[in-house]
């Protein structure tokens, strides 16, 4: 089905010396949360997964939905599969095939025993993080059938995962950001520790030898050199508005989701001083981001916004 597309102006592109953003799509959908691998976007909300064709970033097409039995906690997509981390039901496992009946259908679950809050993908398996219950490593090479092959505890309440080759960085609150090699799967190995500030950390996002670490209650984002997971080293830190759940990682920059305060770019070329170079102020509540190329695909609450921002 052909999703209707509305272009462009009613909201101004937001300029500075260095940078320009500009709209080139919104579509209304549910959007809390929104991942994109290769040709789809997948976006959540509630218990409802839609996905999108954006061979054409500015036009977008819908191709089908799907719900699940609990709410759409966290995911991870790669191609034309999504991992769905669903509470209390689990992990469910979707496949996008385009055929006219069922584009979009489940095809595997995993019943964690604990609430599955996110989830991420190293090879051939997944990384579960449990609210109360550990770190589970998931075999998924027959996705009909996933298989249980280890399980991590740590400390406190596991509230997110990222993965980057065979490491595993876990938010663990309060203590911190764990991480562990997965090169055994059977045989998690725990690497190292970035401990949390004084209020415990929500999120984590991976890109190169940096992560990006999110305090959601305090809109402070810790830049953490992680070229040596073993010893992760605090470069610097960013204070933002809005009380952002997460942020997109290009380059040397950052792209920060701002709830009611829209969208911020800042570049950190110097990780001792950030620096802003666009603000973007979306119709909605921006509570996701996605880059994609030279395009930015919000998860704006009432709506999916496809911005231009290169």
């Amino acid at each position: 089905m052909r999703v209707t597309v509305i272009t462009a102006l009613l909201w101004a592109c937001v300029t500075t010396a260095d940078a320009q953003i500009e709209s080139v799509a919104s579509i209304a959908v549910n959007a809390e949360q929104i991942a994109t691998s290769e040709s789809f976007a997948y976006v959540a909300a509630g218990t409802t997964l839609t996905v999108f064709d954006i061979t054409d970033p500015t036009a977008p097409v819908q191709i089908g939905t799907v719900d699940v039995p609990d709410r759409i906690y966290g995911m991870s997509v790669n191609a034309n599969r999504a991992y769905l981390a669903t509470g209390l039901e689990g992990v469910h496992i979707v496949e996008v095939s385009r055929a006219e009946s069922s584009p979009v259908m489940i095809i595997g679950r995993y019943p964690t025993p604990g609430q599955a809050v996110d989830v991420a993908l190293i090879g051939t398996h997944a990384a579960i993080s449990n609210l109360m219950t550990g770190l589970e490593i998931v075999n998924l090479e027959v996705p009909e059938n996933p298989v249980l092959v280890a399980t991590v505890e740590t400390p406190g309440y596991q509230r997110a995962v990222r993965a980057a080759g065979n490491l595993a960085f876990v938010i663990d609150q309060p203590s911190g950001i764990h991480s562990f090699d997965l090169s055994e799967p059977t045989a998690p190995v725990s690497v190292g520790l970035h401990e949390a500030g004084r209020v415990p950390a929500r999120n984590v996002t991976i890109h190169g030898t940096r992560a990006y670490v999110v305090y959601q209650r305090t809109s402070l984002i810790e830049i953490v050199d992680i070229t040596s997971p073993s010893t992760p080293n605090l470069l610097g830190h960013y204070k933002t508005t809005g009380q952002p759940e997460m942020v997109a990682a290009d380059g040397t920059s950052i792209v920060i989701p701002k709830s009611g305060d829209g969208i911020e770019v800042v570049n950190l070329v110097d990780p001792t001083a950030p620096a802003v170079t666009t603000t973007y102020d979306t119709p909605g509540t921006a509570r996701d981001i996605a880059i994609h190329g030279n395009y930015l695909l919000v998860a704006d609450s009432q709506s999916l916004e496809v911005l231009r921002w290169r």
